[in-house]
Protein backbone atom coordinates (compact mmCIF):
# COMPACT_ATOMS: atom_id res chain seq x y z
CA UNK A 1 0.00 0.00 0.00
CA UNK A 2 2.73 2.15 0.78
CA UNK A 3 4.37 1.92 -2.81
CA UNK A 4 1.42 2.37 -4.34
CA UNK A 5 0.68 5.80 -2.44
CA UNK A 6 4.40 6.53 -3.24
CA UNK A 7 3.81 5.76 -7.13
CA UNK A 8 0.81 7.61 -7.46
CA UNK A 9 2.58 10.64 -5.31
CA UNK A 10 5.50 10.70 -7.54
CA UNK A 11 3.25 10.25 -10.68
CA UNK A 12 1.30 13.56 -9.36
CA UNK A 13 4.65 15.60 -8.48
CA UNK A 14 5.95 15.07 -12.50
CA UNK A 15 2.69 15.95 -13.92
CA UNK A 16 2.26 18.98 -11.50
CA UNK A 17 5.98 20.09 -12.49
CA UNK A 18 5.03 19.56 -16.35
CA UNK A 19 1.87 21.39 -15.90
CA UNK A 20 3.41 24.44 -13.96
CA UNK A 21 6.32 24.85 -16.27
CA UNK A 22 3.73 24.29 -19.69
CA UNK A 23 1.79 27.33 -17.63
CA UNK A 24 4.13 29.74 -16.50
CA UNK A 25 6.04 29.54 -20.15
CA UNK A 26 2.34 30.57 -21.78
CA UNK A 27 1.82 33.01 -19.66
CA UNK A 28 5.64 34.56 -19.95
CA UNK A 29 4.87 34.45 -23.60
CA UNK A 30 1.40 36.52 -23.73
CA UNK A 31 2.76 38.63 -21.60
CA UNK A 32 5.70 39.86 -22.68
CA UNK A 33 5.26 38.54 -26.44
CA UNK A 34 9.30 36.67 -26.19
CA UNK A 35 9.82 32.97 -25.76
CA UNK A 36 13.60 33.95 -24.43
CA UNK A 37 11.78 35.69 -21.69
CA UNK A 38 10.06 32.36 -20.31
CA UNK A 39 13.09 30.52 -20.64
CA UNK A 40 15.15 32.97 -18.93
CA UNK A 41 12.53 32.91 -15.96
CA UNK A 42 12.50 28.74 -15.93
CA UNK A 43 16.08 28.53 -15.55
CA UNK A 44 16.16 31.32 -12.58
CA UNK A 45 13.58 29.71 -10.70
CA UNK A 46 14.86 26.18 -11.56
CA UNK A 47 18.30 26.50 -10.64
CA UNK A 48 16.77 27.76 -7.49
CA UNK A 49 14.32 25.02 -7.22
CA UNK A 50 17.19 21.96 -7.68
CA UNK A 51 19.52 24.10 -5.41
CA UNK A 52 16.91 24.12 -2.29
CA UNK A 53 15.41 20.53 -2.90
CA UNK A 54 18.75 19.36 -2.46
CA UNK A 55 19.17 21.48 0.65
CA UNK A 56 16.16 20.20 1.94
CA UNK A 57 16.95 16.52 1.04
CA UNK A 58 20.57 17.01 2.76
CA UNK A 59 19.12 18.55 5.94
CA UNK A 60 16.60 15.79 6.07
CA UNK A 61 18.77 13.00 5.69
CA UNK A 62 21.29 14.82 8.54
CA UNK A 63 19.41 16.53 10.79
CA UNK A 64 15.81 15.17 10.49
CA UNK A 65 14.39 18.44 9.12
CA UNK A 66 10.58 16.88 8.67
CA UNK A 67 9.31 16.00 4.92
CA UNK A 68 6.29 14.26 3.61
CA UNK A 69 5.25 12.71 0.13
CA UNK A 70 4.44 16.54 -0.72
CA UNK A 71 7.30 18.47 0.18
CA UNK A 72 8.21 18.71 -3.28
CA UNK A 73 4.78 19.36 -4.44
CA UNK A 74 4.72 22.56 -2.39
CA UNK A 75 7.93 23.49 -3.46
CA UNK A 76 7.50 23.41 -7.02
CA UNK A 77 3.69 24.92 -6.78
CA UNK A 78 4.98 27.93 -4.32
CA UNK A 79 8.79 28.65 -6.13
CA UNK A 80 7.49 28.47 -9.60
CA UNK A 81 4.68 30.69 -8.68
CA UNK A 82 6.21 33.35 -6.50
CA UNK A 83 9.16 33.20 -9.04
CA UNK A 84 7.54 33.96 -12.34
CA UNK A 85 5.66 36.55 -10.19
CA UNK A 86 8.81 38.07 -9.03
CA UNK A 87 10.25 37.23 -12.41
CA UNK A 88 7.25 39.50 -14.34
CA UNK A 89 8.10 42.23 -11.78
CA UNK A 90 11.59 42.52 -12.78
CA UNK A 91 11.54 42.27 -16.29
CA UNK A 92 8.76 44.70 -16.71
CA UNK A 93 10.60 47.30 -14.73
CA UNK A 94 13.95 46.38 -16.39
CA UNK A 95 11.89 46.66 -19.77
CA UNK A 96 10.75 50.32 -19.07
CA UNK A 97 14.43 51.20 -17.70
CA UNK A 98 15.72 50.43 -21.19
CA UNK A 99 12.48 52.04 -23.20
CA UNK A 100 13.96 55.38 -21.12
CA UNK A 101 16.74 55.38 -22.85
CA UNK A 102 19.10 53.52 -20.81
CA UNK A 103 21.78 51.14 -21.29
CA UNK A 104 21.47 47.55 -20.26
CA UNK A 105 23.66 47.87 -17.32
CA UNK A 106 22.36 51.14 -16.40
CA UNK A 107 19.19 49.56 -16.60
CA UNK A 108 19.84 46.46 -14.43
CA UNK A 109 21.15 48.34 -12.03
CA UNK A 110 18.19 50.15 -11.44
CA UNK A 111 15.95 47.77 -12.27
CA UNK A 112 17.79 45.81 -9.33
CA UNK A 113 17.61 49.03 -6.72
CA UNK A 114 14.28 49.19 -7.16
CA UNK A 115 12.36 46.36 -8.36
CA UNK A 116 14.88 44.40 -6.31
CA UNK A 117 14.20 45.91 -3.43
CA UNK A 118 10.24 45.17 -3.83
CA UNK A 119 10.70 41.45 -4.86
CA UNK A 120 13.18 41.33 -1.68
CA UNK A 121 10.25 42.57 0.84
CA UNK A 122 7.35 40.59 -0.95
CA UNK A 123 10.03 37.34 -0.47
CA UNK A 124 10.68 38.00 3.31
CA UNK A 125 7.26 38.40 4.12
CA UNK A 126 6.80 34.45 2.70
CA UNK A 127 9.97 33.34 4.11
CA UNK A 128 8.59 34.12 7.66
CA UNK A 129 4.85 32.95 6.88
CA UNK A 130 6.33 29.35 5.67
CA UNK A 131 9.09 29.10 8.37
CA UNK A 132 6.30 29.50 10.94
CA UNK A 133 4.72 26.02 9.87
CA UNK A 134 7.93 24.43 11.25
CA UNK A 135 6.27 25.17 14.94
CA UNK A 136 3.13 23.40 14.04
CA UNK A 137 2.49 19.95 15.78
CA UNK A 138 1.27 17.86 12.45
CA UNK A 139 4.48 17.10 10.58
CA UNK A 140 2.64 17.10 7.49
CA UNK A 141 2.67 21.00 7.73
CA UNK A 142 5.98 20.88 9.11
CA UNK A 143 7.30 19.68 6.14
CA UNK A 144 5.92 22.41 4.21
CA UNK A 145 8.36 25.09 6.21
CA UNK A 146 10.89 23.59 3.21
CA UNK A 147 8.96 26.08 0.97
CA UNK A 148 11.23 28.80 3.30
CA UNK A 149 14.31 27.08 2.35
CA UNK A 150 13.16 27.33 -1.03
CA UNK A 151 12.32 31.29 -0.88
CA UNK A 152 15.56 31.97 0.82
CA UNK A 153 17.21 29.94 -2.26
CA UNK A 154 15.22 32.07 -4.71
CA UNK A 155 15.82 35.36 -3.76
CA UNK A 156 19.37 35.63 -4.12
CA UNK A 157 18.77 33.32 -7.28
CA UNK A 158 16.36 36.18 -8.73
CA UNK A 159 18.88 38.69 -7.25
CA UNK A 160 22.26 37.96 -9.05
CA UNK A 161 21.42 35.53 -12.24
CA UNK A 162 18.47 37.49 -13.00
CA UNK A 163 21.14 40.63 -13.30
CA UNK A 164 23.53 38.64 -15.37
CA UNK A 165 21.24 37.86 -18.35
CA UNK A 166 19.72 41.85 -18.22
CA UNK A 167 22.99 43.36 -18.29
CA UNK A 168 24.32 40.29 -20.90
CA UNK A 169 21.64 40.49 -23.02
CA UNK A 170 20.12 43.75 -22.75
CA UNK A 171 17.01 44.43 -25.52
CA UNK A 172 17.97 40.87 -27.02
CA UNK A 173 15.76 39.22 -24.03
CA UNK A 174 12.59 40.51 -25.38
CA UNK A 175 13.06 39.64 -28.89
CA UNK A 176 11.09 39.49 -31.21
CA UNK A 177 9.46 42.15 -29.29
CA UNK A 178 10.39 46.16 -29.78
CA UNK A 179 11.42 48.50 -27.13
CA UNK A 180 9.25 51.38 -27.35
CA UNK A 181 8.19 54.17 -24.70
CA UNK A 182 8.70 54.04 -21.14
CA UNK A 183 5.14 52.56 -20.60
CA UNK A 184 4.88 49.14 -18.76
CA UNK A 185 5.05 46.10 -20.85
CA UNK A 186 2.50 44.32 -19.37
CA UNK A 187 -1.12 45.60 -19.02
CA UNK A 188 -1.43 42.25 -16.07
CA UNK A 189 1.04 44.14 -14.00
CA UNK A 190 0.11 48.06 -14.23
CA UNK A 191 0.02 49.37 -10.71
CA UNK A 192 2.65 46.98 -9.29
CA UNK A 193 4.66 48.49 -7.37
CA UNK A 194 7.85 49.68 -7.71
CA UNK A 195 7.30 49.65 -11.76
CA UNK A 196 6.86 53.24 -14.00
Amino acid sequence: MNDDFTNVTEKGIQKTEIIAIIFIFIVLIIVFRSPIVPVLSLVNVGVAFITSLSVVMNLAKYVNFPISNFTQVFMVIVLFGIGTDYNILLYDYFKGQLAKGKSALEATRETRRHGGRTVLYSGVSVLIGFSVLWLAKFSFYQSASAVAIGVLVLLPVLLTLNMFFMATLGAKMFWPSKITGAESSSKLCMGCPGLP
